[in-house]
């Protein structure tokens, strides 16, 4: 079976701020005190200082940034620039997007009242128990987005992704990625748009890929 399958990440958000913010205080502070940022010491400041922003409940779910808007609106004309060029890219017939916030409001801007677009828990970002990573009420998630598809999820996972009970590891993110080729032979698509996480999408090409 031969498809296209056009892969992308949600644009930046919230907590991707919060994120990168922390970071680069910690990395000043472990710098003040006379750390070495190749040392164990600096590495580990720093990734306690990040680990404590994210759990942050405030995060929970988070929402795209006003740029990670305006870089999905710019996928967006690269994207109809592909479709419409000289060399065109077939428009995708389906799009599956992830269950978080960010990658429902990417899919959205990018495919504006697609006809047909599904949610698929197994694009999740990998669960690490951090509020950023874990869905929110998919109830509200379907009222604000009516135009997808929250009911006919394809995944075969019987394991709910976005429960905190449901921690990943890279591998296992990676067995998870491999069941994505299984939903993409059971639709009659032949060309998709997937709607995924940085995590999710490096596993997905470091293993099946």
């Amino acid at each position: 079976i031969h498809k296209t399958v056009i892969f992308v990440r949600h644009g930046q958000a919230v907590h991707n701020i919060v994120e990168e913010r922390v970071k680069e205080q910690a990395a000043r502070e472990a710098e003040a005190c006379g750390h070495a940022k190749d040392s164990t010491e600096f590495q580990a400041l720093v990734k306690e200082a990040r680990l404590a922003a994210l759990r942050d409940e405030a995060l929970r779910d988070a929402a795209l940034s006003e740029l990670g808007k305006a870089q999905v609106l710019d996928a967006k004309h690269r994207l109809e620039h592909m479709i419409d060029g000289p060399r065109p890219l077939p428009q995708p017939t389906a799009v599956l997007v992830s269950p978080l916030f960010r990658t429902l409001q990417t899919a959205s801007i990018l495919f504006p009242e697609h006809p047909k677009m599904q949610v698929s828990r197994v694009l999740c970002e990998r669960n690490t128990g951090l509020p950023c990573d874990l869905c929110s009420d998919q109830s509200r998630a379907a009222h604000s987005f009516p135009h997808i598809d929250f009911d006919h999820d394809l995944s075969p996972q019987s394991c709910s992704v976005c429960s905190s009970e449901c921690k990943e590891d890279a591998l296992d993110v990676r067995c998870r990625s491999a069941s994505l080729a299984k939903v993409l032979q059971r639709m009659e698509d032949q060309t998709i748009a997937v709607v995924s996480h940085k995590g999710f999408l490096r596993e997905l090409e470091r293993g099946p890929l």
